[in-house]
Parts: structure tokens; sequence; C-alpha cells
């Protein structure tokens, strides 16, 4: 299965049974990118252990062996009655409520473009 370039959506093929799965994923997906708002980037939250839908944080280093992040250093770790995992791409802009801040990735790291402290 082919995902979308820019979203990292799954495409929904003909023939496929599990249609309403990956519409489920894609309007997930595109919620985030449409406002990527999340909980900390610079540090894994430990209010992470019981999520509300919606909330996300970015995936920083140092997770635990057995953790769900395990494996996603680096990706947004995006909850909705279970963990989705989204690539974090050169360019993508995000606010961060731990800070109050707009950061952008620079394939590196993040640079502050606004700070509203």
């Amino acid at each position: 299965m082919a995902d979308n370039p820019i979203t990292g959506a799954p495409y929904y093929e003909e023939g496929m049974s599990l249609g309403w799965a990956l519409i489920n994923e894609t309007t997930q997906r595109l919620a985030w990118l449409a406002q990527p708002i999340v909980q900390s980037i610079t540090e894994n939250d430990a209010d992470a252990v019981s999520p509300s839908d919606g909330q996300c944080w970015y995936v920083a280093s140092g997770v635990g062996a057995g953790d769900a992040w395990e494996g996603h250093e680096g990706d947004f770790a995006l909850y909705y009655a279970g963990w989705l995992f989204i690539e974090n791409r050169e360019g993508q802009v995000i606010r961060n409520l731990a800070d109050n801040k707009i950061s952008v990735w620079d394939g590196s790291g993040w640079d502050e473009i606004h700070d509203w402290t």
C-alpha cells in the first residue's frame, strides 16, 4: 500500500476491506497537519502515560525500552484511542504548548520562529 508523500496518510486502494480504518487514520493525520500542536518537543512528557484524544508529542531521544514510542524517535506521537506516529519532515512548523513557541524543523533541530511568552 502506498502512502501520500506529503501527509504520510495511506491511500485507499480498490478492493481493500479496511477502508474505514484508512479513512480514520487519514482524517487524524490531516486534522493534526491543519493545526500542528504538540504538548512538548524537548522531553518525553509524563502526561503521555494517560493522553487525551488529539494530544500529540514530539518523540525526543531517550525513549525507554518497552515504551509505546520505542523506535519512533524524531517522529510525532499523536493519540486517538491509540498511538499514530507521523514522520517529522524538514520545514514542519509546530506550536509547542510547553513553552508557548512556534518552531520549525530545519532537518537537524528546532528553530524558534515566534515566542508568545
